[in-house]
């Protein structure tokens, strides 16, 4: 069960992964520069304990401070070189981050707009046949209005007429009598 649920949980992230480096593609130069800065990092990293070991070395030899004095800079300039492939390193990488970041916001606004624009226009749809129905039902109530109004009025034509033979029944045997 375990293995199963780690397996799966594998198989999203490697998914996930590949989803996001869609969004990353079309950085793939600003990927590139800044694994040029990484492996120059990793030389220069390399560089000072090596120039370190030669300034003790030179030192425990002689105390020519001359040569010391040329390791020094050597050692500032690969600080520096440190610095401003670092400093490079970091700001491209956010800046790249930032953009990629930014582009997914964009992407998630626009689906979930046009996600709320359609489920909108379900709800319209599904109120405009609510309403028609509803109008349907109104001109079927006015139809059988109609018909019980006529059939009301035809019933009272016919009480009128049997109320005026009654009468006229009346007038006669009062004229007989």
């Amino acid at each position: 069960m375990k293995k199963k649920y780690m397996q799966e949980d594998s198989s999203v992230q490697g998914s996930v992964f590949l989803r996001l480096l869609k969004y990353a593609a079309p950085y793939w130069w600003q990927m590139a520069l800044c694994l040029l800065f990484v492996l120059g990092i990793t030389v220069l990293e390399i560089i000072r304990p090596k120039l370190t070991g030669e300034a003790i070395d030179l030192f425990a030899q002689s105390a020519d401070f001359s040569q010391i004095a040329d390791i020094a800079v050597k050692y500032g300039i690969v600080l520096m070189l440190l610095f401003v492939f670092n400093f490079l390193n970091t700001w491209i990488l956010q800046l790249t981050g930032q953009t990629i970041i930014y582009n997914i916001r964009q992407e998630l606004f626009e689906h979930i707009l046009h996600l709320l624009l359609h489920l909108l226009f379900q709800i319209l749809d599904l109120v405009m046949a609510l309403l028609m129905l509803k109008l349907i039902f109104f001109l079927f109530y006015l139809i059988h209005l109609k018909a019980l109004l006529k059939l009301l009025f035809f019933l009272l034509l016919k009480v009128l007429d049997l109320l005026m033979l009654q009468v006229l029944i009346f007038h006669l045997f009062r004229m007989v009598l």
